[in-house]
């Protein structure tokens, strides 16, 4: 991986991190909080040094805090896509409307920041029985699907009844997404940064389908001032001597066959840069990187960003 992509303590992009510095200890004053965000991920994965896939969205949500109660309701207001290979844009036409669903929630969060509970489930689940009676619902692929594959198209509105029903951990998948990973973490309710290391994340691997990879994260503090508080989140691979031998074999089962090359090195690393406003606690800008690479044979990059209008 080149340099500008070091995800350790010397990396000479950053200065050394300031830990011994306090985090402003400034309450948020508004019974509630509103703001826009505008986020951009592009995904790209190669094999082999060639690009195989690359995709690009593009996000605004609207946020409203309410600190004093520990909730708040994200809205998605504008969805962008662009996919190749190119028969994806059809997929996510239909997939965007389920995402305008999904994105459409209020929740509790905890001491932690994180998500906690969903609080309008069934707001969720009738919007979504609304969908799949409409005529927005007949996009060119559900049409195609059902004129080709039947049975397919029954598992996709099986699929959205699962994801949309009371008994469904949205929780989790939710925490699992970017913006809301970045938005709501530790700063959002604590001072203290090291409640990072206390957390295990369980990345499910994009190059190897099943793997479930530990990792461990610390978060840094770059510069904490009144009005300004940066901040730097790390995180890399926790990986066994049985974690690396089903790594090994999922590799000679997916990717050998077609490059031929043998194994090499697992790599798992995250990088996310940050700025806070220690008087709202709202992230004012966030760059985020997470590459899970086979070194020299297959790698899956995700780069994230995002910013407060």
């Amino acid at each position: 991986m080149a340099d500008k992509y070091s995800f350790y303590t010397g990396d000479r992009e950053y200065p050394e991190p300031a830990t011994k510095k306090k985090t402003p200890e400034v309450k948020p004053i508004a019974d509630s909080i509103s703001a826009k965000y505008r986020c951009e991920q592009v995904n790209t994965t190669k094999i082999d040094g060639k690009l195989t896939s690359n995709s690009q969205q593009k996000f605004q949500f609207n946020v409203q805090l309410f600190p004093g109660k520990n909730t708040a309701r994200v809205t998605l207001e504008d969805h962008y896509y662009n996919m190749d290979p190119p028969v994806l844009n059809k997929v996510f036409d239909f997939v965007t409307q389920t995402e305008f669903i999904r994105h459409d929630v209020a929740f509790t969060y905890g001491a932690d920041g994180s998500i906690s509970e969903i609080l309008n489930k069934e707001e969720q689940a009738e919007k979504w029985r609304a969908f799949k009676n409409s005529k927005a619902f007949r996009t060119e692929f559900i049409t195609s699907m059902q004129d080709t594959n039947e049975k397919g198209l029954e598992e996709i509105i099986k699929s959205g009844d699962r994801q949309f029903s009371l008994s469904h951990n949205s929780e989790e998948e939710l925490r699992r997404e970017l913006f809301y990973t970045i938005l709501f973490d530790w700063q959002l309710t604590s001072d203290d940064n090291t409640t990072v290391q206390q957390k295990e994340f369980l990345f499910r691997s994009i190059l190897l389908p099943g793997t479930i990879v530990p990792m461990n994260f610390r978060c840094d503090i770059l510069k904490a001032e009144t009005d300004l508080l940066k901040l730097r989140k790390v995180g890399s691979a926790k990986a066994d001597d049985e974690l690396m031998a089903n790594i090994v074999k999922k590799y000679d089962q997916y990717y050998k066959p077609q490059i031929k090359y043998n194994f090499t090195e697992y790599k798992l690393e995250f990088r996310q840069t940050y700025e806070v406003n220690p008087a709202t606690r709202l992230v004012n800008e966030a760059k985020l990187i997470w590459n899970e690479a086979i070194k020299d044979n297959a790698e899956s990059l995700c780069e994230f960003k995002m910013r407060k209008l």
